[in-house]
C-alpha cells in the first residue's frame, strides 16, 4: 500500500516552476521600470501626480499576486493577469502608449504560467 501524498508533496516546485516565476518577474520588472521613467519624466510630458497612483497601485497588485502564486494560491493566478491588463490599459487610456512588454507578460503567462499551473488548480488554496 502506498501512502497518499500531502499537498506539500503535489505542489512541487520543480525548475520549471522556478523558471516560470523567474521568467515572469523579470518582465514585471520590466513593465514596472517603465512606468519609474514616467514618473521621471512627468513634467516633460505632463502626466497628472494623480495617475502615478493608479498606476503603482496596480504594480503593488501584479506583486502580490506573483507572491500568491509562489504560495500556490488560487487568487493569484487570476490577479496577475487581470493587474497586467489593467496595466497595459491605463498606459492606453491615459498616455496614448503601447506597451510591448504587458503583452510580452501576458504571453509568457499564458504560454508558461498556465501550463505550469493549471494542472495544480484543484490542489490549490
Amino acid at each position: 500500500m502506498t501512502q497518499p501524498k500531502t499537498n506539500s508533496q503535489v505542489l512541487h516546485r520543480g525548475t520549471f516552476f522556478w523558471v516560470t516565476l523567474i521568467v515572469l518577474i523579470v518582465f514585471s520588472i520590466m513593465t514596472m521600470g517603465v512606468d519609474v521613467d514616467q514618473v521621471l519624466q512627468r513634467t516633460e510630458i505632463h502626466i497628472p501626480e494623480w495617475y502615478f497612483y493608479i498606476i503603482f497601485s496596480v504594480n503593488a497588485v501584479m506583486i502580490v499576486a506573483l507572491v500568491l502564486l509562489f504560495f500556490f494560491k488560487r487568487l493569484g493566478l487570476i490577479l496577475f493577469p487581470i493587474s497586467v491588463l489593467l496595466h497595459f490599459s491605463f498606459h492606453i487610456y491615459f498616455l496614448g502608449t503601447f506597451l510591448y512588454t504587458d503583452l510580452m507578460t501576458l504571453f509568457m503567462y499564458f504560454a508558461l504560467g498556465l501550463l505550469y499551473f493549471v494542472p495544480l488548480w484543484d490542489k490549490m488554496k
